[in-house]
């Protein structure tokens, strides 16, 4: 009997000890929920899709996928700006981003981002009200701890870890983590280093022990964008990046969901990002948002409330509660096809942006123009005149339907032209419509079309 007491006292031991010997959020709960989140800066999905059978393209193929809106509050966007904007679930601007992203590895084992303060007061004075350290904040007071691993910067240096702002508490804290040691020189690499993959795996591998919660940033294509390297030097980049995606994806199991963003795109006209979510309730297919409303888009800072409803944290009134779901789309091959497409027609409208500005510009003052003249001289417009006012009022929502158009990734002065050609079709449809009503009515049927276009969109899916 004795034995026997012995032996269960034993085992009620062996049961109780992990629990009581562990702090709190010392090792992930086995139950919990965990997300793996790979960042992929400066790319694109055709960056991806012209690897045959990648790493990337197989996530994608088992996911909610969708073309990923890389706005923040900046003119030009900044992964500093992109990580705060990701962290805070609204879109960020960001200061100074050489000092911003800075980050140092503590000996405890945690990572400290030395600017966050001054990004934070800097943001709750801007327009879009963004928390700058929301979303680690929100993990903090849920008890649940955050993990990032990531060094864009070059071998022995605490800048370019901008990846940390997007996992940091209010104090700039994130509690688990590595930055130093992922980097090593390489001569013959884009800006003479890269990522060491191995240090990576290790590096994720130890946070998912004991986060729920990880970010790591796959930063040699960024290396390679920044260092002006040609097509083939980028592409390499992008292979072994996509490599070291397949590698961190096995770490995940199957009841873990894993998130594939690109919180920047490269070149300095806006691209379409990447975003694929795999896991548990998630329906391979089409990835969507209230943000946008659109089956096949998302916006950066709909992540925020995807990670904290993923992980069953209440999304906190900073963060834009906005989190994507998915929906069943079309078969894998035409999906993929079709985000490559989308991205592509995004940068050409993007750059043609300026010249449809003056475009409409010019229009505006040329009808204003007419309209004083025909004051003064205390004529009517003529159908001349009115055309005219109806082409200015129909160039937004022609330029809007360019990317309706199969042939939107040409140039910019093509863009342009068919946006004008477009506007002053529907100018003459306008009056000819209205003529014989009420002439001085004419304008209603373009403002009219913009909002109806407005509304569609807000429900058409998958469209590019």
């Amino acid at each position: 009997m004795r034995r026997i007491g012995l032996l269960a006292l034993a085992g009620v031991v062996l049961l109780v000890a992990p629990a009581s010997g562990a702090t709190a959020g010392e090792t992930a709960s086995p139950g919990r929920p965990r997300v793996l989140v790979l960042t992929l800066p400066d790319t694109t999905w055709s960056s991806f899709l012209a690897i045959p059978d990648g790493s990337v393209r197989s996530v994608a193929e088992q996911s909610a996928v969708a073309s990923l809106a890389v706005r923040t509050a900046d003119p030009v966007d900044t992964d500093v700006s992109a990580y705060l904007t990701l962290g805070a679930g609204r879109r960020a601007t960001s200061a100074d981003p050489e000092v911003a992203g800075s980050a140092r590895q503590e000996a405890d084992g945690s990572v400290t981002s030395t600017d966050l303060a001054a990004q934070a007061e800097l943001n709750a004075r801007g327009r879009y009200g963004a928390t700058a350290g929301a979303l680690g904040t929100a993990r903090a007071a849920s008890d649940r701890r955050p993990a990032v691993v990531g060094d864009a910067g070059p071998p022995g240096t605490t800048e370019q870890r901008a990846v940390a702002l997007a996992t940091a508490d209010g104090s700039g804290t994130t509690p688990v983590g590595r930055v130093d040691g992922l980097v090593v020189a390489e001569p013959l690499a884009p800006g003479g280093s890269r990522l060491d993959e191995d240090a990576v795996v290790a590096a994720t591998g130890d946070a998912l022990e004991s986060a729920d919660l990880v970010v790591v940033e796959l930063s040699d294509v960024r290396r390679a964008v920044e260092a002006g390297s040609d097509v083939t030097a980028v592409a390499s980049a992008t292979e072994r990046t996509d490599r070291l995606v397949g590698r961190l994806v096995e770490l995940a199991t199957p009841s873990d969901t894993v998130l594939l963003v690109s919180p920047t795109t490269p070149g300095e006209v806006r691209q379409l990002g990447v975003c694929a979510l795999r896991g548990p309730g998630v329906v391979p297919g089409w990835a969507q948002s209230a943000t946008t409303r659109r089956a096949g888009y998302v916006a950066l800072e709909d992540v925020a409330a995807t990670l904290l409803g993923t992980l069953g944290v209440p999304v906190p009134d900073t963060v834009g509660d906005t989190p994507v779901s998915s929906v069943e789309g079309t078969p894998v091959g035409a999906r993929l096809a079709a985000l490559a497409r989308a991205s592509e027609r995004a940068e050409a409208r993007d750059r043609a942006v300026g010249p449809v500005a003056v475009a409409l510009v010019l229009l505006a003052i040329l009808s204003g123009l007419v309209a004083v003249v025909l004051l003064r001289i205390g004529r009517d417009a003529s159908a001349t005149h009115r055309w005219l006012a109806c082409t200015t009022c129909a160039v937004p929502v022609a330029a809007f339907l360019t990317g309706w158009w199969p042939g939107a990734a040409a140039g910019p002065t093509t863009i342009t032209v068919v946006v004008l050609v477009g506007a002053s079709v529907v100018g003459a449809v306008s009056v000819a419509l209205t003529e014989r009503t009420v002439p001085p009515s004419a304008t209603l049927v373009p403002e009219g079309l913009t909002g109806g276009v407005q509304r569609d969109a807000g429900g058409a899916g998958g469209r590019g």
